[in-house]
């Protein structure tokens, strides 16, 4: 798992947003994939994970009476990552689990969590960041559990020449 995190760290170094954001989106399916007991996921099991690992990220007190403010739900990252991963779209307006955004705007160096309207701007490094920081925080409270450790291991994972071994298979 520690390798995906690492490739969406290298995907922004290297400025590859767009493979940064798709890797980003499909994090937290592997997490609740890990999760389910019968290795398969669903709509809920994403929501479920994000609401356990990512939701306090995009709840902040706003204004001057510091009214508490969601800038994102698990239901509209899950009609994120629908659109995103088979669309290729950041628009959610037509997906069934969207629920407050209509659309998404990534940026680079911009103002990160800001909302007009139906329309949620995030700064894209932040974003996939947060996201690696919830799977982390996923992946030590899970450190013990064997079953999970098995499953990670089955992970994809490439090889380069000089590492491989038939220990690998």
């Amino acid at each position: 798992m520690n390798h995906l995190i690492e490739a969406v760290k290298k995907s922004l170094e290297n400025e590859n947003y767009i493979s940064a954001l798709y890797l980003s989106l499909t994090l937290p399916d592997i997490c609740a994939r890990i999760d389910s007991a019968n290795n398969k996921t669903s709509k809920q099991q994403y929501i479920d994970w994000f609401n356990t690992y990512l939701a306090e990220t995009y709840k902040h007190k706003i204004g001057s009476e510091k009214t508490e403010h969601v800038f994102l739900t698990g239901d509209d990252l899950y009609a994120l990552r629908c659109a995103v991963l088979h669309e290729g779209s950041l628009d959610i307006s037509t997906q069934s689990a969207q629920k407050v955004h209509k659309n998404f705007f990534f940026t680079i160096g911009h103002p990160h969590l800001r909302q007009i309207n139906s329309v949620l701007q995030l700064d894209l490094p932040a974003f996939c960041q947060e996201i690696c920081t919830g799977v982390s925080t996923w992946l030590e409270r899970n450190n013990k559990n064997l079953k999970t450790k098995e499953k990670i291991k089955e992970l994809v994972s490439i090889f380069a020449e000089d590492t491989f071994s038939t220990n690998n298979l």
